[in-house]
């Protein structure tokens, strides 16, 4: 993405409480996210952050006459699939904004059919450094795991650690933060030994027990999915190996693991987008998502950025409509955004300014450093 912009003169500050300018009419974007499969953890929780966001959206419009909706198609968090939804979405839809993908596979595979023909793809969750060059009309407010990859490559170093054993899932995500952690790692005068497992593999034992042969001074898991990292946590657990531990923010941040692996991961360290757990705006939302949905959220930083694109999205249209064009325009003027997972502003690739934070975690939880 280069920083071509198109001017429109100044743009009135975004607000979480309303939205400005535009006619009034029914805008229809698109979406598509993992919404089945081992990554659904994730997609169904993008969709339930957009549905409260439109809740909140639509109550602000309604008294203009105009109102936001998504049709959602399955990325299944995989290039196929996401191309194909975003065909989908353009040639039967005729949209010309699609929130998604969230996986970083879906992001850079829906882009080759999405930036051709004009069509914003706005990311809540993509973090692959590939996305930065993924295409003009291509944006995000999560940040690039060459931010995560390199603070924890710090980290190690600062830890003591002289040979840490990676184990990656072959996936963009991961390979992004390997990527950043290795250079950064290396660069620092550390030793990375990595072993890679496909996407379909549930056994992993035969690169555990090289990994631990290397008795690295530390362990990086670097999975996909939160069902992967369950699995790798058992096994591990099984093997004996002990840590210490570095994790990726999916291995990190997930409730759920963290619960169930409260001990065996106690002291362990990830890093992810830091968001005030406790501002009001925050508990408010989380109470909402509870009373609606009968459960917690899992990932809140992943949840929170996937409520705040649906507003700047939104933003977007009420603004100048629902024009990928016009949208990509004043998302290249973006005057900054404040939402629940913090400020935004978008540098000249597209991506948020902003980065990781480290967490430590401690009984069950993460605690930033």
């Amino acid at each position: 993405m280069t920083s071509s912009k198109i001017a429109f003169g100044a743009l009135s500050a975004l607000l979480l409480t309303s939205c400005s300018g535009g006619a009034s009419g029914a805008y229809v974007l698109g979406a598509l996210g993992p919404l089945t499969g081992d990554a659904s953890s994730y997609g169904v929780e993008m969709q339930r952050a957009a549905e409260l966001a439109l809740e909140d959206i639509n109550a602000a419009w309604e008294e203009k006459g105009m109102s936001l909706s998504f049709v959602w198609e399955n990325g299944a968090c995989n290039g196929e699939d996401a191309s194909t939804a975003a065909q989908k979405l353009i040639d039967i839809n005729a949209v010309e904004v699609i929130l998604g993908g969230f996986c970083s596979s879906e992001t850079l595979a829906a882009s080759a059919i999405t930036d051709p023909a004009g069509v914003v793809l706005f990311s809540p969750g993509s973090s692959s450094p590939a996305v930065s060059d993924a295409g003009e009309y291509v944006y995000r407010n999560w940040p690039s795991d060459a931010f995560q990859g390199t603070k924890l490559a710090e980290l190690a170093i600062e830890s003591g650690y002289k040979e840490v054993g990676m184990i990656s899932e072959e996936q963009d995500y991961t390979k992004g933060i390997s990527g950043a952690f290795t250079a950064k790692f290396q660069e620092l005068g550390g030793f990375v030994v990595e072993e890679k497992y496909l996407p379909d593999d549930t056994d992993f034992k035969t690169q555990l027990t090289k990994l631990a042969a290397e008795e690295p001074d530390a362990y990086f898991v670097n999975p996909q999915t939160p069902a992967k990292a369950d699995v790798l946590f058992k096994q591990m657990q099984d093997m004996g190996i002990t840590g210490p531990f570095l994790l990726n923010d999916v291995a990190g941040t997930s409730t759920e693991l963290l619960a169930t692996y409260k001990d065996y991961l106690e002291g362990a360290y990830t890093a992810t987008l830091y968001v005030d757990e406790e501002s009001q705006g925050v508990k408010d939302v989380l109470a909402r998502y509870e009373a609606k949905y009968g459960q917690s959220v899992q990932y809140l930083g992943y949840f929170l950025t996937g409520y705040d694109a649906t507003w700047i999205l939104a933003n977007a249209v009420s603004e100048v409509g629902n024009d990928g064009a016009l949208v990509k325009g004043y998302l290249d003027a973006f005057p900054g955004y404040t939402g629940l997972a913090g400020p935004v502003a978008f540098d000249a690739n597209g991506d948020p300014i902003t980065g990781h934070s480290i967490y430590k975690i401690v009984g069950g939880a993460i605690v930033k450093q």
